[in-house]
């Protein structure tokens, strides 16, 4: 998924309602993300776990969810300023 890797992907085994959480093995220090979907778009729900630029690290220190957006398109970008590094990922 983060691996730069445009033919890297992810389907469900069926159509029924669920999620996929991605925890990044190494805090990614990036404030933005790209997701591409194919065919009809989902309008599934993206949230991240991150660090904001004023709070501290992932060893113990403070991170929280925050609603990122919905897929809407088949090149989904999102970014946000306060966001100093992303831990995990959760499209519902």
């Amino acid at each position: 998924m983060a691996d730069n890797d445009l033919s890297t992907s992810f389907k469900p085994s069926s159509n029924k309602a669920g999620s996929i959480q991605y925890d990044f093995s190494d805090e990614l220090e990036a404030n933005s993300m790209n997701i591409i979907q194919k065919g009809t778009p989902s309008n599934a729900k993206v949230s991240v776990r991150v660090v904001k630029n004023d709070s501290l690290s992932r060893d113990g220190e403070p991170s929280e969810w925050m609603d990122y957006g919905y897929l809407t398109r088949s090149l989904n970008q999102f970014g946000s300023s306060e966001i100093d590094k992303i831990l995990s990922i959760k499209i519902e």
